[in-house]
């Protein structure tokens, strides 16, 4: 019998998500019948799945993270998670707000302690929890199984370990959740939390303060990892280790997910590698990362005028002079669709602008 539960960690919240869960159910149970699935909704209507898979249970308890603690700020120990694009030897860095986006990082960290302990009461040792809108490459999936036969005799299996964000510690790393194999040893030590201040001080506690889920629980399992504890860590982005597999097949709007939608950007300006703030000017970057092609055309209340086309991944940028209580109007065309946005800069507003250009 093998000591690994296959858990898909599932959101059941519609006939779509309901759909994509089985095709993943049935795909596991057709590449690799010996082991069991155990299937986690974190919603409270089954739809019926709960037939197609060895055990099924539901996880309802939850809270979205709120605001960071004014010590972590006033401290500097937040690490704000940010995308970021270099162009000849410069970076936009596109920083993500403080709030509404990855609110449901103790969601996710919990939701990896509750399948432990499922798994520990069904008399498993280990874990490979799967997100439920993946679906494999099956030639590529003979790779995962060979991993998974080698992480019977070993405690973790985990995909995609690297550094993202130039503001990250040397010891800080995250990991991609698509899919990663734990045993028990990896979280002894960790349980459940229940509200603000339980989260934020685990992440005193692992040596990482803020909402990325990839980091809380690459920190978490990095907390443990001893010389008794061995196991597999495969580098870079998983989705480039199988390029032929399915990731996030059903994604909801936010935040996050948009995090390129808007053009332009609007961002302050560092110059000297970012060493030193010029207040005194403003960069508006035009970057396509979400369109076959997309029109912009924008225009402030203080002369600025553009209109431009871009294909996918194309880019420009305009630095211009800041002025008072500046206006910007921006209108874009894509697949029939229009989107506008309009941006406000002023003394109130330009240290809160998400969107930092540093210059040589």
């Amino acid at each position: 019998m093998s000591n690994i539960l296959y858990v898909i960690d599932g959101y059941l919240t519609s006939k779509d998500k309901f759909e994509v869960t089985l095709e993943l159910i049935n795909q596991l149970k057709k590449l690799d019948p010996q082991r069991k699935i155990l299937l986690i909704n974190k919603f409270n209507n089954s739809w019926g799945i709960e037939q197609y898979v060895d055990y099924y249970c539901e996880y309802l308890d939850g809270f979205l993270v709120g605001y960071p603690p004014n010590d972590v700020l006033e401290n500097k120990q937040y690490d704000m998670p940010y995308v970021y694009f270099e162009v000849e030897g410069k970076t936009l860095e596109n920083w993500m707000p403080l709030e509404g986006v990855s609110d449901h990082v103790a969601n996710v960290y919990n939701g990896f302690i509750f399948a432990s302990k499922e798994a520990k009461k069904l008399g498993y040792e280990k874990v490979f929890r799967i997100e439920y809108d993946m679906l494999f490459d099956e030639v590529e999936f003979q790779t995962i199984l060979d991993d998974l036969n080698k992480f019977e005799n070993e405690e973790f299996l985990i995909y995609g370990k690297r550094q993202e964000g130039k503001w990250a510690q040397n010891y800080q790393f995250l990991i991609d959740l698509h899919f990663c194999g734990y045993s028990n040893k990896t979280l002894q030590g960790f349980d459940y939390v229940k509200n603000d201040n339980e989260f934020w001080s685990l992440c005193k506690k692992i040596g990482y303060v803020g909402k990325w889920s990839e980091y809380i629980l690459a920190m978490v399992f990095n907390y443990n990892l001893k010389e008794n504890i061995q196991g597999t860590f495969y580098h870079n982005f998983t989705r480039t280790q199988f390029p032929n597999s399915q990731f996030d097949r059903i994604s909801s709007s936010g935040l996050w997910t948009d995090k390129w939608k808007d053009i332009p950007k609007i961002a302050r300006l560092d110059v000297d590698g970012g060493h030193k703030p010029d207040k005194n000017r403003l960069v508006l970057f035009y970057l396509n990362m979400d369109y076959d092609s997309v029109d912009v055309e924008i225009v402030s209340n203080k002369g600025y005028y553009k209109k431009v086309t871009l294909s996918p991944k194309a880019w420009c940028y305009d630095i211009i002079d800041r002025q008072e209580d500046m206006v910007f109007m921006s209108k874009m065309m894509y697949d029939n669709k229009e989107h506008t946005i309009t941006t406000y800069v002023n003394n109130d507003t330009y240290d809160k602008l998400n969107c930092r250009f540093i210059a040589k």
